[in-house]
C-alpha cells in the first residue's frame, strides 16, 4: 500500500531521535513529524493530537519498539471495509525469539465482554490495531491521561467497545513483530539493538510470509500442548478434591452417628423438641 500517510508522533523526543525523524520526513513526503513536548503519563494526549492531524479516516498504530510486516496495512484496510475497529493476529516475541500468541476475536461479543470485565485484562495491543477516525470522534473520550490501575491502550479500547456503532474483527494473519518492554526489563541497549536488527532482517526476507506462518504454527502447537497439560492438571485436582470431600463427608457421618448414639443425646431429645416448637 504505497499511498500512505505516516505520522511520527513525538512525545518529548531527544535530539538524536529528533534528527532521525526530521531526516526521514525530509526524504519522504508521505512522512510528517509532530515534534511535541513530553505529555503527561505515557503521552496519551499526544496520540490524540496525531489522530486530529491525520487526513486519512483509517488510523493504523505502530509503537516505537515494534515492526510491521509488509502485508499489515493491506490486511487491516481489507477488514476496515466492513468494520470500524480491527486488529491483526496478536502476539509478541519473547526471550529466545519465541513467539507467544494473544488469542482474540474482536468479532465475538463474548471476547468484547471479556475485555470490559474487571480486573482488567487485555489481548489487543496498540501495535497491530486500527480504527476509523470517524468513530474515534464519536466516542465519549479520545486518548486521555489514563486512570491508575489500567493499561493506556485498554482504557482507550474500552471506549470503542462500549460504543453502540462498534464493529470489530481480527485478521487471521500475524503481521506484526512486537517486543514489549515488560518482557525485556533488564535488556541492555546493545542486546536490544542486535535483536531488533535480527528481526528487521527477518521482516525484509522474501519468504517472510511463510516464515511468519511457521512461527504461528509452532506457537499454536505449543499453546495447545500447554492447554492440554493445564486441563489435565485441573482434572486431576478436581478428582482429588472430590475424593477429599467424599472422605470428609464419610468422616462427618461417622462423627454424627457416634453423637446420636450417646446417652446424653437421647436424654436431651425432649428439650430439643421443645426448642423447635418454641421457634
Amino acid at each position: 500500500m504505497p499511498d500512505l500517510e505516516v505520522l511520527i508522533v513525538g512525545d518529548g523526543v531527544d535530539e538524536a531521535t529528533r534528527a532521525v525523524a526530521v531526516a526521514v520526513a525530509h526524504e519522504d513526503l508521505r512522512v510528517r513529524f509532530l515534534d511535541l513536548p513530553k505529555g503527561e503519563n505515557r503521552g496519551e494526549r499526544n496520540r490524540d493530537v496525531g489522530i486530529r492531524a491525520a487526513q486519512s479516516d483509517v488510523i493504523v498504530y505502530l509503537a516505537d519498539d515494534d515492526i510491521l510486516l509488509p502485508a499489515h496495512v493491506e490486511n487491516v484496510l481489507e477488514l476496515m471495509r466492513d468494520h470500524n475497529f480491527v486488529q491483526s493476529r496478536n502476539g509478541y516475541i519473547g526471550p529466545g525469539d519465541v513467539l507467544e500468541l494473544f488469542p482474540a476475536d474482536l468479532s465475538d461479543p463474548l471476547n468484547i465482554a471479556w475485555h470490559l470485565q474487571d480486573p482488567p485484562r487485555n489481548a489487543v495491543s496498540i501495535t497491530g490495531t486500527a480504527h476509523s477516525r470517524d468513530l474515534y470522534f464519536r466516542l465519549d473520550h479520545g486518548w486521555e491521561v489514563t486512570p491508575p490501575g489500567i493499561w493506556t491502550d485498554l482504557h482507550m479500547w474500552r471506549a470503542f467497545f462500549r460504543h453502540p456503532d462498534f464493529s470489530g474483527a481480527t485478521h487471521e494473519a500475524l503481521t506484526t513483530l512486537q517486543f514489549p518492554a515488560t518482557v525485556y526489563p533488564d535488556i541492555c541497549n546493545e542486546d536490544l539493538r542486535s535483536m531488533m536488527q535480527r528481526w528487521d532482517s527477518f521482516s525484509r526476507h522474501p519468504d517472510v510470509v511463510e516464515r511468519t506462518a511457521a512461527l504461528v504454527a509452532e506457537a499454536e502447537r505449543r499453546t495447545l500442548v500447554n492447554l492440554s497439560m493445564r486441563l489435565t492438571e485441573i482434572s486431576l485436582a478436581h478428582a482429588e478434591l472430590h475424593t477429599l470431600l467424599a472422605a470428609a463427608e464419610h468422616s462427618r457421618a461417622e462423627e454424627l452417628a457416634a453423637i446420636f448414639a450417646t446417652v446424653s443425646w437421647k436424654v436431651t431429645a425432649p428439650l430439643r423438641w421443645v426448642r423447635r416448637r418454641l421457634r
